[in-house]
């Protein structure tokens, strides 16, 4: 399995959830967004891209699938700070921006100027929650730090699949994590749109 190298310097192997999610990525700051996407690191030797496979095992067709994206980001973070994050989470996921059918996130961030410029930038819906309502769904990572902060153990994987209407198992990517120019986090998890 090729190695990922973080920017603190360690070693990580990510843990591949099956054949068709990836946990948690983060990618180093230094790395330019088009250096990043063209990096071996990305799709390693014997790594299936998670979009090409269903959460049951079935192949997908990637011109055809729809996705949410849920998202989260520090407060201030500069609009390319979440560009950047959801491109890279696309990327990861083998999936362009054509896939997107909306974004979600938590009602806290209904002013958030790079989450209402992503949206308008790509003509894609947003969707926000209450906390309460994130926090009843069932997710792969929760954290006490966004519950202490934001009420709720967690606000993209949360909110990609309520507005998906979905499982975990609907979870293309739990959470890519990313740190911009500006020093601000944003975080994407992309989760499969069930129209059923």
């Amino acid at each position: 399995m090729t190695r990922f190298i973080l920017d603190t310097g360690e070693s990580w192997n990510p843990l591949p959830l099956g054949e068709d999610r990836v946990r948690a990525t983060a990618l180093n700051v230094s790395t330019t967004s088009s250096q990043a996407l063209d990096a071996e690191t990305l799709t390693p030797t014997g790594f299936t891209p998670v979009a090409t496979l269903s959460p049951r095992g079935e192949e997908l067709d990637s011109a055809k699938l729809r996705v949410i994206l849920g998202l989260g980001c520090d407060r201030g973070a500069a609009p390319e700070t979440l560009q950047t994050a959801v491109e890279e989470a696309l990327a990861l996921a083998g999936l362009s921006g054509d896939a997107v059918a909306g974004l979600a996130t938590i009602d806290r961030k209904n002013d958030e100027d790079a989450i209402l410029q992503l949206a308008a930038r790509h003509g894609w819906p947003l969707r926000f929650y209450t906390a309460e309502e994130l926090a009843r769904v069932p997710v792969p990572n929760p954290s006490e730090t966004v519950r202490r902060y934001m009420g709720t153990p967690a606000v993209a994987e949360a909110a990609a699949l309520l507005a998906a209407r979905g499982g975990i198992g609907d979870l293309l990517l739990e959470k890519h994590k990313y740190r911009g120019a500006d020093g601000k986090n944003a975080t994407v998890s992309i989760a499969r749109l069930n129209d059923e």
